[in-house]
C-alpha cells in the first residue's frame, strides 16, 4: 500500500535509514541521533542551545533531553556562561568518539548511496533540504 500522507511517508523513511545508520554506530555504542549531535557540536565548536537548536531542527526541551546521556557519558560538557545562556562543547573523549564513528557514518552513507543510487541519494537530500527550509507556517 503506498501512503498518500506526506508527514507518514517522512516518518517511515525517516526510520528505515535510523536504523541503518544505527547499526552502522552501534560499535561506538551511540546511536544515529546521538552521533549526529556529538559530531556537529564537535565541527561547530562551542556553541549557544539556542543555536544548535536552530541547526538540529530542535526545539530546546527535545535537544537538552538528547545531549543528557552525551553529558553523562562525559562526550560534552556544557561551558561557564552567563546564566541565560548555556554553551556546549565537546570534550577530548568525545572528539575522539566523533573521529571514530566518521568511518562508521561513512560506510552507513556508502550503503545507502548503494542501495538507491548517489544521483536520487543527492537529489533525496535536494528536496529533504527544500522541506526543512520551507515556510509552512502554522495550521
Amino acid at each position: 500500500m503506498e501512503v498518500v500522507c506526506h508527514s507518514m511517508a517522512l516518518t517511515q523513511a525517516a526510520r528505515r535509514v535510523e536504523v541503518l545508520y544505527d547499526q552502522a554506530l552501534a560499535p561506538t555504542g551511540l546511536r544515529a541521533a546521538q552521533y549526529q549531535l556529538l559530531a556537529t557540536i564537535a565541527a561547530i565548536g562551542p556553541i549557544e542551545l539556542s543555536a544548535l537548536a536552530r541547526v538540529m531542527v530542535l526545539d530546546r526541551r527535545p535537544l537538552a533531553a538528547q545531549l543528557r546521556p552525551l553529558v553523562d557519558d562525559g562526550l560534552v560538557v556544557y561551558a561557564d556562561a552567563e546564566r541565560r545562556t548555556r554553551v556546549v562543547s565537546v570534550t577530548t573523549r568525545g572528539k575522539r568518539l566523533a573521529r571514530r564513528g566518521e568511518r562508521l557514518w561513512q560506510s552507513a552513507q556508502a550503503h545507502f548511496e548503494s542501495a538507491i543510487g548517489p544521483a536520487r541519494a543527492n537529489a533525496l537530500r535536494a528536496r529533504l533540504h527544500d522541506v526543512i527550509h520551507a515556510d509552512l507556517g502554522t495550521v
